[in-house]
This record gives structure tokens, sequence and C-alpha cells, in this order.
């Protein structure tokens, strides 16, 4: 009998009958996300934004305020920032009063300036192979434009929107995380 569970078991995993342990963002009628497990809802419909779990930290916007949350729906960073990266290698990035500051997962600020320091060049080469973030394409037409000095026109905003463009995406923000340790 035993046997017979163990193979019908196998048989229906196999088929995606499974349970998968991966939360799902959903959207209710009125519009706001929340998360589900297994089609459960397991962290309420009250996000105007939800981003995907990572390392078990999700991204989230509340009132038009960024902060992260765990698995249980708990604020690990309350909502109270411009914006926020995911949570990377065990750091994150706040940008809140015109000030990027990047912290370890205990809370200890490591840098804070008015704009994340990098090369936009090496950015745009990073980015233009990124396929796991949507509007690489658009922040590398921008810089490039910037860098040949064909577009005039907010100038001196490209840096910044390169330094917001780096918490929109996972891999972004482990691109920076890595040229800051060097």
């Amino acid at each position: 009998m035993r046997w017979r569970f163990f193979t019908l078991f196998n048989f229906l995993t196999f088929l995606g009958f499974s349970q998968s342990n991966t939360f799902e963002v959903f959207k209710d009628t009125s519009g706001l996300l929340g998360y589900k497990l297994d089609e459960d809802v397991k962290i309420a419909p009250i996000f105007q934004d939800a981003h995907e779990f990572q390392n078990g930290y999700a991204k989230v916007r509340l009132d038009d305020q960024y902060g992260i949350i765990d698995t249980s729906g708990a604020w690990f960073i309350e909502a109270k920032n411009e914006r926020i990266s995911p949570v990377v290698d065990g750091h994150y990035i706040t940008y809140k009063d015109s000030l990027f500051t990047v912290f370890k997962l205990d809370g200890t600020p490591i840098f804070s300036d008015r704009l994340l320091d990098f090369n936009l060049t090496e950015y745009t080469s990073f980015l233009s192979n990124l396929d796991s973030y949507s509007d690489a394409g658009l922040v590398v037409r921008v810089i490039e434009m910037h860098v040949v000095e064909a577009c005039r026109i907010g100038h001196s905003e490209v840096p910044l929107l390169a330094s917001k463009s780096i918490l929109e995406n996972y891999d972004a923000t482990r691109w920076f995380l890595n040229q800051l340790k060097h």
C-alpha cells in the first residue's frame, strides 16, 4: 500500500499537483496586491506594488512609500522610503530625502551619498545583457545619450536616474554592491 501511495504522489507531483511553497503576487478586485501560497491568501492585498520574495524578503509599496516585508507579512523595513532595493547578499539600499544609503541586513549603514558612485559606461554594458529588468533598455538609452552628450535636456538628472534604476532590480542591485566592494 505504501508503494502505491508513493507512486501516486510521484505521478501527481510530475503532473504539477504538488504544493509549490512559492509566494505568488496577486491583485484583488480593488487593484491592490497581496501574496498567495498554493492558492491561499497569506498576506492580505494592501500594497500598491509588490515584488517577488527573494531570500525571504519582498519589496513593497504602501501609500506611495517603499519598504520590505518578510514572508509572514511583517515589516522588515517600514514603508518610509521614496525607493528601496531588494535585499541582496545581506544588504539593501534606500533612497529617502535625496540620499542613497546602503545598509547591512542588521541596519548598519555602510555608505550614504546623494548619488551612487559607479561608472555609467560599465553600468550600461551590464544592463545591455540583463534580461531580468524590463526597463533596462530604456535606462541604457538615456545613459548613452548622457554619455555622448546627445541629450542636453535633463543632463544633470541622468546620474540620479541611473542611481535610482539600480534599486529597481535584484541583479542591478547586486552589480552595484559588487562595485562598492572593490
